[in-house]
């Protein structure tokens, strides 16, 4: 568990560390929309955000992968879901990244905040999917000391539901927090249509 707080508080400080000054006035200079540097600023936040998924993914794959063979017992099974639980996490890192690689500013203010406060709501909508899955866990534990032969592995893929639904609620609800910081240049832009 303790390795869970460590990532996100690393995330969270990499990603309000990210500058917002940015976000303010646009250069007339450069040719490009006012709303440029929310668009921009989503992008670059959900990047890193997909780096520290993947990163987060590769470990529990390695370090499941091995000590699923090397332990035995609910331990053993608990390693086992963690590795399989990480593939899907790398798989959604890796399409997250190159999403947010390939976006390029949108040429309409209201697509720009559409696509900002849809993926806020997403964010939102994941982190109850979340508390379903540590929901899950805490079931397959309970269920686990009923379970005859099955016990082990109901426990085990139980506490890995757990420490990775509290994981990815952790993630979602930083991303989502971070993210609501747009909402202060959205209003400018919006502002600065409104009054011309």
């Amino acid at each position: 568990m303790k390795r869970i707080f460590f990532v996100l508080i690393a995330l969270s400080v990499v990603l309000t560390g990210l500058p917002a000054d940015d976000m303010g006035a646009p250069d007339p200079s450069a040719g490009g929309s006012e709303w440029e540097p929310i668009d921009a600023r989503r992008n670059r936040v959900n990047t890193v955000a997909m780096i520290a998924l993947g990163s987060w993914a590769v470990v529990n794959i390695g370090t499941g992968t091995v000590l699923s063979l090397t332990t035995e017992g609910t331990a053993g099974y608990f390693h086992e879901m963690n590795a399989i639980w990480n593939g899907v996490n790398l798989g959604i890192a890796g399409l997250g990244l190159a999403g947010s690689l390939r976006a390029a500013p949108s040429p309409d203010l209201f697509a720009s905040i559409d696509a900002q406060y849809g993926l806020e709501k997403t964010l939102l909508f994941n982190a109850g999917l979340d508390v379903g899955y540590i929901m899950t866990g805490l079931y397959l534990t309970e269920l686990s000391r009923r379970a005859g032969e099955q016990q082990e592995r109901l426990e085990g893929y139980g506490w890995s539901l757990v420490l990775q639904g509290g994981f990815l609620l952790g993630f979602d609800l930083i991303l989502y927090l971070v993210q609501r910081q747009s909402r202060e240049p959205i209003r400018r832009a919006l502002s600065s249509q409104a009054h011309p």
